[in-house]
């Protein structure tokens, strides 16, 4: 997969060395310059990162969706849910950029500050969306995503949509 995120701007380190899957079924096919900023962000604190979710799709983001409440009207619109899954086809997980971490260590990264004030993730090319900070009704310490993704316009994140898209 060729990655639209920014290569060498980033400290990276090797993902087979750092990055684990939470289990079995965790898919890692996410953007490769994300997985090596992960990576690298492992690498700093010296401690291997669990991953629980990478990439999903529509299909397992549906089951999701549902899950939380969500439903789909007569014409395909998806609605409702309680806002912990993204909406089938828009969440960042369908397209390989974004990640929900089960060590306790990277959930305690900047659970609180805003994405402006996340000077450590940003040091990585990352950063947590859904934080106090952010004064979001979700509160997902666990959630990382390319800082690329930040402050996205609705245009911008077609852009992103329609190419990744194609990669699957």
């Amino acid at each position: 997969m060729k990655s639209l995120l920014a290569g060498p701007k980033y400290p990276a380190a090797d993902p087979k060395k750092w990055l684990r899957k939470s289990n079995p079924k965790t898919d890692l096919n996410i953007d490769p310059n994300f997985l090596s900023r992960l990576a690298a962000l492992a690498a700093h604190f010296k401690k291997p990162l669990y991953i629980s979710s990478g990439y999903r799709s529509v299909e397992q983001q549906i089951v999701l969706y549902k899950k939380s409440g969500g439903k789909q009207d007569p014409r395909g619109n998806w609605f409702g849910g309680n806002g912990r899954a993204g909406k089938p086809g828009n969440s960042k997980h369908n397209f390989g950029l974004a990640v929900d971490v089960s060590s306790l260590w990277a959930k305690a990264i900047e659970q609180e500050e805003s994405t402006a004030d996340q000077k450590i993730l940003k040091k990585f090319g990352l950063y947590k969306p859904m934080t106090r900070g952010n004064d979001t009704n979700i509160f997902e310490n666990w959630h990382i995503q390319p800082i690329e993704l930040s402050g996205q316009k609705p245009g911008k994140w077609a852009v992103f949509k329609a190419y990744y898209g194609a990669q699957y």
